[in-house]
């Protein structure tokens, strides 16, 4: 059995709640939580962060409507599909409404582990959630979307959760349908974690380069996960963690060699080979999951990547309440709503996108 932090990075791996063996769970959290975050954090909460949360977005932060009657953060299981949007791909998500998109849809893409209500979690230092604030900004319903990729009990068993293609089509899928509701032929894309790796994969679909304007990666494990090198490349105790499988190069996990798309060339240098432009968000040396690899979240230099920020502050642990003694791997998600609308709705470059973000922000 590998050590108790061994364990919680690997199989929390990419926005994985720090949670994945049972017993791991009940030393974490005190409980087990069958909610859709998995049980990441202590408490009540069915997100990732201290506190009681109610799962969604409980509190001040009720943010717009998403569906009929709906309010993100006070209507029982989190924001809703609505306006006659009924996609088929995923297992849930929100999005649509009685209204005509003219910015730009955005679709977030969660990580391992979680599901699309994610996004309305509030910040913790009491921001609004990612949603709010692009609410708050003036985008409407019909121009937000997230959908859930994974199974409820796939969401409870992150340690066996990995690329396939089946999971690349959720996404893609999704991405299609979101164009021909809104009737635009550009999507942005904001991911965290696993989410990120997923949606990249999807966009090697056909078509799919041209239909992106926009793509943020907060988080992502786009170099691998050293922690994966102890665990093996083909351990069938955590798919998470393999190399690419000789039978089928659509279906591979995070290790870091072996596996092309974690490579030099891969993942990390795909905006070379895209016209659209690419922002990443990081904890740096704060991620309790990418460390020892904390530079797994950037992309390659290139001319389309704009900016690459980190946002980390403290040490986390991967044993406490996810991020509760700093800004690590989950709060550069939640913690990220204004420099996220600074990415999708201005022109800003490095570090001029810090502008009104709250904490550490720099290169």
């Amino acid at each position: 059995m590998l050590d108790r932090i061994a364990d919680v990075r690997m199989l929390a791996l990419c926005g994985l709640a720090a949670i994945a063996l049972a017993a791991c769970s009940s030393s974490v959290d005190g409980s087990s939580d069958a909610g859709s975050d998995a049980g990441t954090d202590a408490g009540t909460d069915a997100g990732m962060d201290g506190g009681s949360d109610a799962g969604i977005d409980a509190g001040s932060d009720a943010g717009p409507e998403l569906s009929d009657g709906g309010d993100w953060g006070t209507d029982a299981g989190g924001p809703k599909l609505g306006g006659g949007f009924a996609p088929d791909a995923g297992f849930g998500g929100f999005g649509g409404g009685d209204c005509i998109a003219s910015r730009t849809p955005i679709v977030f893409i969660h990580g391992n582990s979680d599901d699309a209500s994610v996004w309305s979690k509030p910040a913790s230092n009491g921001a609004p959630s990612v949603l709010a604030t692009f609410a708050a900004a003036g985008y409407r319903p019909c121009e937000l979307f997230g959908v859930t990729w994974l199974s409820a009990s796939e969401q409870a068993a992150p340690l066996m959760n990995f690329h396939d293609t089946a999971r690349a089509e959720i996404v893609r899928t999704f991405l299609n349908e979101v164009r021909a509701y809104t009737q635009h032929a550009q999507v942005d894309v904001v991911a965290h974690s696993m989410g990120v790796t997923v949606a990249l994969h999807a966009l090697e679909g056909a078509n799919q380069p041209a239909g992106l304007r926009r793509f943020v990666a907060i988080a992502g494990g786009l170099q691998g996960l050293s922690a994966c090198l102890s665990i093996g490349p083909a351990n069938p105790l955590s798919p998470t963690c393999g190399a690419q499988s000789l039978l089928d190069s659509n279906t591979f996990g995070f290790y870091p060699s072996a596996n092309a798309r974690m490579e030099a060339g891969g993942f990390r240098a795909r905006p070379g080979s895209i016209n659209a432009s690419f922002y990443s968000i990081r904890a740096g040396a704060s991620d309790e999951i990418l460390c020892p690899s904390c530079g797994s979240a950037l992309f390659s230099a290139a001319s389309n990547v704009i900016a690459q920020l980190d946002v980390g502050q403290g040490s986390p642990s991967v044993s406490g309440d996810d991020d509760s003694t700093g800004v690590g791997h989950f709060r550069a998600r939640s913690d990220s709503g204004v420099l996220l609308k600074n990415f999708l709705t201005t022109n800003c470059a490095g570090a001029a996108c810090c502008v009104g973000t709250s904490g550490h922000c720099a290169p």
